[in-house]
């Protein structure tokens, strides 16, 4: 009888030490920081997301939406795996999924430059959004441009060309 008591003990012991090593393991797998948007504007339904080791297209991809309408606010992004994570944000104002004009993304998306790798666990992300604009008129385009009047885009028409006014 002796014996029941002492693994009783032990096992009560063992899991107590386990319940306390729960929320520092939930803490070691989040991403954590800041965003703020350029001019004062609203981040509202901005998503922030964690991309694995870089890559967007993965399934393990995680990521958490702005509520606050303020320029500034936190995030945390939780249940991460321990690989290194490239941090983005979007604001899809037009809801076509792809960044276009209109839509404001943070700097390394707007430049289309790959963020730094973060760890997990970090704690001081800073990101900032910005407007996407249009892209000043060069003359990049093949498209044929004749001497006859040039007819109006479509109203579906989302991105510019040169030689038509959108």
């Amino acid at each position: 009888m002796n014996r029941n008591i002492t693994v009783t003990a032990l096992l009560g012991l063992t899991l107590s030490l386990v319940a306390q090593a729960l929320p520092a393991a939930t803490t070691a797998r989040t991403i954590s920081g800041t965003i703020s948007a350029a001019g004062g504007h609203s981040l509202k339904g901005t998503v922030v997301i964690a991309c694995p080791k870089g890559d967007c297209d993965s399934d393990d991809v995680k990521g958490v939406v702005i509520d606050s309408v303020k320029a500034k606010a936190s995030f945390r992004i939780t249940d991460l795996d321990n690989v290194p994570y490239a941090i983005y944000a979007v604001q899809d104002n037009d809801g076509n999924e792809d960044v276009s004009v209109g839509d404001w993304v943070d700097r390394n998306l707007l430049a289309e430059k790959e963020a730094a790798l973060v760890k997990v666990g970090t704690a001081n992300v800073n990101l900032e959004i910005v407007q996407v604009k249009a892209a000043a008129a060069s003359g990049t385009s093949t498209q044929n441009q004749s001497s006859t009047a040039a007819k109006p885009a479509s109203a579906n028409t989302t991105t510019a060309q040169r030689g038509y006014i959108t």
